[in-house]
């Protein structure tokens, strides 16, 4: 996962690990995506413009097994989790009001 992190163009500023991937990856996961902060987005970021970071772990609060559900329960709650959370770092005026709830209809 490192590997493709460090290739991509344009550099990635989040990493969201969806709702059926088992929580005890998310910490792997995690030190992957802090290596590459670390090693990729702050040396070659200006201003400090690679703290605007985010690693989401959507496992670890609205985790939907696989081997029991095939489609994850309606209105589970994960994608204003994930809005949240991203909101919190790239728009954090947006959070003040409240509109991290809004989910996009796609």
């Amino acid at each position: 996962m490192g590997v493709v992190l460090e290739t991509l163009h344009p550099r990635p500023k989040a990493f969201v690990v969806g709702i059926a991937i088992d929580p005890s990856y998310c910490g792997e996961m995690e030190k992957v995506w802090n290596s590459y902060v670390e090693n990729v987005l702050r040396p070659e970021s200006e201003n400090g413009q690679w703290e605007n970071n985010a690693f989401v772990a959507l496992p670890r609060t609205h985790f939907v097994d696989p081997k029991q559900v095939t489609r994850p329960p309606a209105n589970l709650g994960w994608e204003t989790e994930m809005f949240r959370q991203l909101d919190s770092v790239f728009r954090p005026e947006e959070v003040d009001k409240g509109n991290h709830k809004v989910v996009p209809e796609n």
